[in-house]
């Protein structure tokens, strides 16, 4: 199954709506019913197999080569890898504990660090897991450091702890103001590690001294909760435990943009967006994208269960969204960017799916014009949103339209009313005893002319219309009946011509008013006849004086010889 929501004029296709296949599956076999004809069955989409848990998902990332997708869950705890080129699970890991937080290490998914809620460090490697260690609090948030190859944790203490990968032992601790790291973020490009704690505090670090050289008021009154900076270095964001998101350049101390979360949840995760230049927010309730020079929103994505963590698969318009559901959330937004290099199909899906719903979403609106608008006198409605533009014009609500055609024909509803009358009328009529008629209601010069056709054997028999259920009502509805006078009539069957001409005489016309502005091909051919006529009698007349000439000659040869003789 899948849903579709619009915002702004933002379509967003959730293709993880509905049941997964294991669930179907299960039903089908509690109720004992084969799935071959359940059409929920076969309308759902599955962009990844086995892309679910049996109880949610609390994290989902993407490999930096976009061929894997690392998403860990519960219950139990697991940490599933799937593979984007084959869109299925490649392996499942169970672990002891929860995962609050992971990162990866590596380019694809040979190289994994997770911190857990019993207050260990896990390293996983290709084969599954390498190495297992414990830090003194309950961690919360981590990065990674590839230039010294240092492991980043930060929890429920003052003290943000470094793991050296390359040297395999713990280093000095950055004490930090803050009681409580929340949110941390590794800036590769000035290589400088920036903390938010309980305070509201955004403290940077430089990691080649390992100081602190900077401190920004986040919030004041809230602590930070998220952190995340774009490709260029210089901007960075934060959110807050209030659902406050500020953006901000580095090289200057007030922020640049605000925006308020409308639930007041903390931020929970933000995103760059960088090829069409926004920012992605995330509270437990709502999604928000909106532009990260004027704060103009794009538009909002709000799940029907909690949101844990979104991940941004690349500059597209793919976003993978763990819950407290069964299923990952799966969002494909069109408007955002295009379909992923390894699921260049989700665009025709979509497509697909547009065409299936113009049948049943279009029910409810009827097409006018700009014509049909005049005529009601509804053209200031261009522009709102009564109005949808479509094609050439316009999609009206049903009720709305019938509205304003009474508003403009009062008196339509009595024209219904004695049609309805009428018709009733005529229902009782056909139950009395009456002669039946050969002759039909309608078209009946068109009935006759059928009737002087000759009958062949073996040859369709022209009468047989009338009988025929798919022509029937040629001859009984006044919807069909034909009308000899039309202009187009009379093109398309040019014979009508002389009895149109003997109705004219009737009433009392000539050939001779009927004028090529009336009907062209029919003085054309008044002309062209008047022209045969002409030059026939011309050539009797020259025939006759030429026999008479030869008679009289005739007569005088015969009238000589009698006197000779």
């Amino acid at each position: 199954m899948y849903a579709i929501s619009e915002l702004n004029g933002i379509k967003i296709y959730n293709l993880s709506a509905g049941k997964s296949t294991n669930q179907f599956i299960e039903e089908a076999t509690l109720k004992k019913k084969s799935l071959r004809y359940n059409q929920d069955f076969r309308r759902r989409i599955e962009l990844i197999q086995d892309f679910d848990f049996p109880v949610s998902s609390g994290r989902v990332k993407i490999s930096e080569d976009q061929q894997y997708i690392i998403a860990a869950g519960l219950y139990p705890p697991q940490l599933k890898i799937f593979e984007t080129h084959d869109l299925s699970m490649k392996c499942m890991r169970g672990m002891d504990s929860e995962v609050v937080q992971f990162t990866i290490l590596s380019s694809d998914y040979s190289k994994l660090a997770c911190i857990c809620a019993d207050r260990s460090v896990e390293f996983h490697a290709q084969y599954g897991r390498h190495y297992k260690t414990r830090v003194p609090k309950f961690p919360r948030e981590i990065t990674y450091n590839p230039h010294t190859s240092d492991l980043i944790i930060g929890g429920s203490s003052e003290e943000i702890w470094r793991l050296s990968l390359d040297e395999g032992k713990f280093l000095a601790p950055l004490v930090s103001d803050s009681a409580e790291i929340n949110a941390m973020d590794y800036n590769p490009y000035l290589n400088i590690l920036m903390t938010g704690g309980a305070l509201g505090v955004i403290e940077t670090w430089d990691y080649r001294e390992r100081t602190k050289v900077n401190k920004v008021i986040g919030n004041k009154g809230a602590g930070i909760s998220s952190l995340v900076h774009d490709n260029s270095g210089y901007l960075f964001a934060c959110g807050s435990d209030d659902g406050l998101v500020r953006l901000y350049d580095i090289r200057y101390s007030s922020h640049l943009l605000e925006v308020q979360h409308p639930y007041k949840l903390p931020i929970k995760t933000l995103k760059f967006h960088e090829a069409s230049k926004n920012i992605i927010s995330v509270d437990k309730k709502i999604i928000k994208i909106y532009n990260k020079t004027t704060g103009k929103i794009f538009t909002n994505i709000e799940g029907n269960s909690d949101i844990n963590d979104v991940e941004l698969v690349g500059n597209s318009g793919l976003l993978f969204v763990a819950n407290d559901d069964t299923r990952i959330g799966t969002y494909f937004i069109p408007e955002l960017g295009p379909a992923p290099k390894w699921s260049p199909f989700l665009e025709n899906i979509t497509e697909e799916l547009e065409e299936e719903l113009t049948s049943t979403v279009y029910d409810e609106y009827k097409f006018v014009t700009k014509e049909d608008l005049e005529a009601l006198n509804a053209t200031h409605m261009i522009g709102t949103k009564l109005l949808k533009q479509y094609l050439h014009g316009f999609l009206i609500r049903n009720k709305l339209y019938n509205k304003l055609k009474d508003a403009n024909d009062p008196f339509a509803y009595e024209r219904y009313r004695k049609e309805k009358i009428t018709k009733k009328l005529e229902d009782q009529r056909k139950n009395r005893i009456v002669i039946p008629s050969k002759k039909p209601q309608v078209n009946q010069e068109y009935f006759e002319q059928l009737e002087k056709i000759p009958k062949k054997k073996g040859k369709f028999d022209p009468l047989s219309v009338k009988e025929d259920p798919r022509f029937g009502g040629l001859f009984t509805k006044e919807d069909f009946a034909i009308d000899v006078n039309s202009e187009a009539y009379k093109l398309n069957h040019p014979g009508v011509r002389g009895k149109f001409a003997r109705s004219r005489q009737f009433e009392g016309d000539s050939d001779e008013n009927i004028s090529e502005d009336e009907d062209p091909k029919i003085g054309f051919k008044i002309k062209e006849l008047d022209e045969k006529k002409k030059s026939l009698n011309s050539n009797f007349e020259a025939r006759l004086k030429q026999e008479k000439a030869n008679l009289d000659a005739q007569k005088k040869t015969k009238f000589r010889k009698k006197v000779k003789a």
